[in-house]
């Protein structure tokens, strides 16, 4: 059986989240080893850029969490009518 598509806590949603801040860090700690300004602007926004990432793709999850824990919610609601209607 095939785990759903959506999953609270899905690992591959976690996974691209860490990602995107491993990549912050390492531009990060490449930027604290440069000398020269304009090298440091292009590490420091890329840097920017991958925490952004980080963030949006946290959003997302819990944005999809909520989105899973509705459904299931109408799906439970629905189940219960029509139970009471095959009771009845």
């Amino acid at each position: 059986m095939h785990p759903p598509t959506f999953a609270i806590g899905d690992h591959i949603v976690l996974v691209r989240h860490l990602f995107y801040l491993e990549r912050a860090a390492e531009v990060r700690a490449i930027d604290e080893a440069v000398t020269q300004g304009n090298v440091c602007d292009r590490w420091l926004r890329s840097e920017t850029s991958w925490t952004e990432m980080a963030a949006r793709s946290r959003c997302t999850q819990k944005m999809d969490a909520k989105l899973i824990a509705k459904k299931a919610t109408e799906r439970a609601v629905l189940r219960t009518a029509r139970e009471s209607v095959d009771d009845a």
